[in-house]
């Protein structure tokens, strides 16, 4: 059985998403970040659901979520502040606080209330990591 690791995210809208971006870029060059985000490989995002599932459910997973966010009205999201965590490499992972809301959080819960039966949570590194030469692909999207 072939798991694969996945990542359900709300992306943030472009001029955001370059903000954040920015200031990810400027503490990497200070030192103060693990490495530099980019539109090509590491995307500022806010995290819904992360598991692993068997690729074979990967079809039904996409199809729930469809169905989930086919009645999902736009969300306004509040950035309340920066924060980091030291890492113990000194270096800081940082993350935009945001604003506790309850449509995030009935989303959340439905998200893994109708996924939960397919996720698990046994990855192994080896699943989480693409393999050397392994095609980077930007986050899926229930409509790919």
């Amino acid at each position: 059985m072939t798991k694969i690791a996945i990542g359900i995210v709300i992306l943030p809208p472009e001029a955001i998403m370059d903000k954040i971006i920015a200031i990810n870029q400027k503490e990497a060059e200070r030192g103060n970040a693990r490495g530099p985000l980019a539109k090509d490989d590491f995307y500022p995002h806010i995290s819904l659901a992360m598991g692993t599932i068997k690729k074979d459910d990967f079809d039904k997973v996409k199809k729930i979520l469809t169905k989930i966010l086919e009645n999902q009205n736009p969300l306004k999201i509040e950035l309340t502040e920066i924060d980091y965590a030291k890492k113990s490499d000194g270096s800081k992972s940082y993350a935009l606080r945001v604003k506790k809301m309850e449509e995030i959080q009935k989303l959340h819960e439905e998200i893994m209330n109708k996924l939960l039966p397919y996720f698990s949570f046994d990855a192994t590194l080896e699943e989480l990591y693409k393999k050397e030469n392994e095609e980077t692909k930007p986050p899926g999207h229930v409509n790919e």
